[in-house]
């Protein structure tokens, strides 16, 4: 087994981290790890990469599954993701960044369920992974969710030759390869050490990969009326990065003269963005809640720029290389969840709004 640094046990209320461990123990004793692997994914007809994480991590890895698919050709790559990113999963199919999708859903990461109701989905989900896992003949199986919850099981009881993750987590002691793990090293990148540890050649976290293929009639009927638009994303999935109105109201204020500010997302952030004051209103087009996914990458990707939370917006307007603010919550948002050096965007945290102008004046044409 490989012996790289071990991901740190991220810390859980009460006592799951000691539940965790508790996992290990008995993981290594019913499903224990090959004592001597050396592997190339190219060897597997195969592969299955899991990540059931949200929009934002899901598209962080388009980098690796763009390289898998380009450095196995004849192998079959199975995406494993949880239920709330099938239409992107969907998208990425369509773009031939994989083969085939399967739904799993640890009940750890549904947040738009109760516990029961995740539960429930968590064991459904999983059953029929499981079958259609075994149908796809899995050989490699990687996950690269890097905090609890992951889907080290599934791929276990799918049949998967090979495992491969980061240590630290549950069920992570029955690991065959452990990936690469540096707490300096930028998110994206840490997925990316996959590669070498599979004898793939490596690569350096730009960004995610992503395109819009198609250009829908909102977003033509859109750019008709309003040719020069920012993208407003105030919002994220974690309400600890949502940002306050008044930093939105001063963000708005200092769009230039000639640009529209187009408002983004659900809504439930639609309804919020309702309460800003009238004249930061009057500058804005509200489409929370109004669009689709093919909406929202043509919106991004057509943008003359964004101003965005913490969130996949974000990321989406780092893989559409549109000039970007990205305003941070201290203690909440991750500057370590972009790439190290992004030309087009500018991180402003909001405990200190002095920078906004400046930011906006580099980053947002007038």
């Amino acid at each position: 087994m490989s012996q790289p640094t071990v991901t740190p046990f991220k810390r859980h209320a009460g006592g799951l981290e000691k539940f965790i461990r508790l996992i290990n123990f008995g993981s290594r004793i019913l499903f224990p790890p090959r004592k001597a692997v050396s592997i190339c994914a190219t060897q597997f007809s195969s592969i299955a990469v899991a990540k059931t994480d949200h929009l934002g991590d899901l598209l962080m890895i388009t980098p690796v599954l763009a390289e898998i698919r380009r450095q196995c050709p004849k192998s079959k790559l199975i995406l494993v993701i949880g239920k709330w990113n099938e239409g992107l999963a969907r998208e990425l199919l369509a773009q031939d960044l994989c083969t085939d999708i399967v739904v799993y859903s640890p009940w750890g990461l549904n947040r738009g369920s109760t516990f029961v109701q995740a539960l429930r989905a968590n064991w459904q989900s999983f059953f029929k992974a499981r079958a259609r896992l075994r149908d796809l003949r899995v050989g490699l199986y990687v996950d690269l969710r890097i905090w609890s919850f992951n889907s080290f099981l599934l791929g276990r009881l799918a049949g998967a030759q090979i495992m491969a993750g980061f240590a630290g987590r549950e069920f992570s002691s029955s690991l065959d390869l452990a990936i690469p793990y540096s707490p300096d090293q930028s998110i994206g990148q840490l997925f990316l050490n996959a590669l070498p540890m599979l004898k793939l050649t490596g690569k350096t976290y730009e960004g995610p990969f992503l395109q819009c293929r198609l250009i829908t009639p909102l977003v033509e009927n859109l750019r008709q009326a309003h040719p020069r638009y920012v993208i407003l994303h105030g919002a994220s999935a974690d309400p600890g990065r949502t940002l306050p109105l008044e930093v939105l109201r001063r963000a708005i204020a200092s769009v230039p003269e000639g640009v529209s500010v187009l408002l983004i997302g659900s809504r439930k952030e639609g309804e919020m963005y309702s309460q800003l004051p009238t004249e930061a209103l009057q500058k804005c087009i509200n489409l929370a809640g109004q669009t689709n996914l093919e909406d929202l990458l043509g919106l991004v990707k057509t943008a003359v720029g964004g101003i965005v939370s913490d969130s996949f917006i974000a990321h989406l307007c780092v893989a559409f290389q549109i000039p970007t603010v990205v305003l941070m919550i201290s203690n909440t948002s991750q500057r370590a969840s972009f790439p190290v050096d992004i030309p087009r965007a500018t991180f402003v945290n909001i405990s200190d709004l002095s920078e906004l102008e400046p930011a906006m004046r580099a980053q947002i044409p007038s």
